[in-house]
């Protein structure tokens, strides 16, 4: 299974579920990017089939978003080679599968009501509020928890040499490959750079506009993230930079404000994004 210490529990459910004959014919695991939910949803196809995943082998569909979307037509095509595969275990397996349209998840609504035998579908979802409530109760929901830092940090230490990896899993929200990622395009740098215009703008050096600007191509919800960390750190630590400005309460009262607005986002992508991230950076007028 994978090298994951922090899905052990997860797959150690699996492999004996399968070994009882009491696998579910339909997992969604669900749980915030950066634990590795596909690189679980592969290990346990391999582990049904006794084999490597490949598209090659008529018993397997591998679905993964294309331009950030799942078309009904990719849908189709997965439920026809569900049909249509050799004698033995099914396995198919949608990635993101929140990305699906209206019209794909309720096609495939009916192979989650009929699967067949020797079926197994294995949904994958950072966001599975954004999935039909029919899809998600015809799942068994397999919530994919955070990484202590005891799971997490070994792991991370063979990686690479990165000193502060216990800020960046923290920075992560527990979760290891987002911390990797950000190690990887050396975050810690341009998250010193957000606070610099930040900074600037409460000193009303900058407009917020030059502060969501400066933050370029990097995802909403990892700007949320940071600024959550930051005001968390904030409220709790009365040296913080944050408190000559905000005191405690002013500053958890905006923490709730971002979170609630986070969570909206996840629900809506289509959220404007510079109205959003403009909305919460502006400490000054959000924070009573």
């Amino acid at each position: 299974m994978t090298t994951y210490p922090w899905l052990d529990a997860l797959e150690e459910r699996f492999v004996q579920l399968h070994a009882q004959k009491k696998l579910p014919h339909a997992i969604l695991l669900s749980g915030p990017e950066g634990l590795g939910k596909a690189d679980l949803a592969k290990e346990m196809g391999q582990h049904v089939l006794g084999a490597e995943l490949s598209t090659a082998n008529p018993n397997v569909c591998l679905v993964q978003p294309e331009d950030g979307k799942i078309a009904i037509d990719t849908v189709r095509h997965l439920l026809q080679r569900l049909t249509k595969t050799a004698s033995g275990y099914r396995v198919a397996i949608i990635t993101s599968a929140h990305v699906m349209n209206t019209a794909a998840q309720n096609a495939l609504l009916k192979t989650l009501e009929e699967p067949g035998e020797n079926t197994l579908l294995i949904l994958t979802s950072d966001r599975p509020a954004q999935l039909l409530p029919t899809i998600r109760s015809r799942c068994q929901c397999w919530q994919v928890p955070v990484a202590s830092k005891a799971q997490a940090l070994p792991w991370l230490e063979k990686q690479t040499a990165v000193v502060e990896w216990s800020l960046y899993l923290r920075l992560a929200q527990g979760a290891p490959l987002a911390a990797v990622s950000m190690a990887e395009a050396e975050q810690l740098n341009v998250f010193k750079a957000w606070r610099q215009h930040w900074v600037a703008m409460l000193n009303q050096q900058q407009t917020v506009t030059d502060v969501v600007q400066a933050l370029g191509d990097v995802s909403v919800t990892a700007v949320m993230d940071w600024l959550l960390q930051v005001l968390h750190m904030a409220a709790i630590q009365p040296a913080h930079w944050l408190r000559k400005r905000f005191d405690e309460a002013d500053l958890f009262s905006h923490y709730q404000w971002v979170l609630d607005k986070k969570r909206l986002y996840l629900e809506n992508q289509y959220l404007n994004k510079t109205l959003l991230l403009s909305q919460c950076f502006l400490g000054a007028e959000h924070v009573s």
